[in-house]
């Protein structure tokens, strides 16, 4: 971001991210779905990667660019490979739902930061993968309780 200071609804949102993550942990050991504590940031770090190989950087300069313009074809792919690997080891098939879940979950962010910054740049990378640990967490309580 081109300013750096943490203002009231940034500090708001962190505490939320924070209880929210605190709770969903929470639910997850309580319900015995321990796969998700390694499932939610193998496939948030693979978003990450995902949604800068989709994408354009909104603007000239910054991260958004660096990785959005850096990342091969092959990178993307080895990536991928492993991430399925990890996936399918830690949590068989429920993990490839999970991925599918994260897939579409990224497609739909990288929509709204089109409509609102025409593009990614270096926080939304950092968003998604926090969005998108939340997501697995949620959808796995959901769909495996």
């Amino acid at each position: 971001m081109k300013d750096s200071h943490l203002g009231a609804f940034g500090a708001i949102g962190i505490f939320l991210l924070l209880l929210g993550k605190f709770l969903l942990y929470e639910q997850v050991i309580k319900k015995d779905l321990l796969f998700l504590l390694m499932a939610a940031p193998i496939l948030s770090r693979w978003g990450m990667v995902f949604l800068a190989f989709i994408s354009h950087p909104a603007r000239p300069e910054g991260m958004g660019k660096i990785f959005a313009q850096n990342l091969s074809k092959k990178t993307f792919i080895y990536a991928s490979i492993w991430t399925g690997l990890l996936i399918v080891f830690i949590a068989q098939s429920k993990g490839l739902l999970l991925w599918g879940l994260t897939t579409a979950f990224l497609w739909l962010f990288r929509h709204w930061s089109y409509k609102k910054i025409q593009g990614i740049i270096g926080d939304v990378l950092g968003a998604s993968s926090e969005l998108t640990e939340v997501m697995v967490f949620t959808a796995g309580l959901l769909v495996y309780h």
